[in-house]
């Protein structure tokens, strides 16, 4: 639809909308802003591959994030996913050096190197004000840790690192309360 407008900045977006094509907006490095309706219910791979997003908020009827999704959208920094997303596709946030948050429900299936090269990521516990029983974990910023927050990680999200430069790192120690 606009692959390689690199001049395309800001999009708004019909209500009406319920599908994002893949590679819509591919290679649309000016692409700084875009809000998604709430009646998208499905992004399609690689459609903001390459853009200049600095963040983003999913709508809650999508349950997946297709392969590629956000791939090498190096202005990323934080993304609000909601709780009904039950699959991120392989590569979907590959060499987002950026990304310093968003936070993940633990029942969530990963594909292949989805978080790799993203340098700024680590999982940590929910805020104290989610309660303990959440079935949610945060991804912050590796440069800035918050002090006190032990790192702990749901068996299947910590496999979900196995093949990514942190898998063996000093940071994604696993440690229990």
């Amino acid at each position: 639809l606009f692959e390689q407008c690199r001049y395309l900045a800001v999009v708004n977006l019909p209500e009406r909308i319920k599908k994002i094509e893949t590679n819509a907006f591919y290679g649309c490095s000016a692409l700084q802003e875009i809000k998604l309706p709430a009646e998208v219910e499905e992004l399609c791979s690689a459609c903001f591959k390459e853009t200049g997003l600095a963040s983003i908020e999913i709508p809650q009827k999508i349950t997946e994030l297709p392969s590629q999704c956000f791939d090498r959208c190096g202005n990323l920094t934080s993304v609000k996913i909601p709780d009904n997303i039950e699959r991120i596709g392989d590569k979907a946030f590959y060499c987002c050096v950026g990304l310093v948050s968003l936070s993940l429900n633990v029942k969530v299936e990963i594909g292949r190197q989805v978080f790799f090269n993203c340098r700024k990521l680590m999982y940590v516990n929910p805020p104290e004000d989610v309660g303990s029983d959440s079935k949610s974990v945060a991804l912050v910023d590796l440069t800035k840790p918050v002090p006190g927050v032990c790192a702990v990680l749901p068996e299947e999200l910590f496999l979900a690192f196995k093949n990514t430069p942190y898998y063996n790192s000093e940071i994604l120690r696993r440690r229990s309360n």
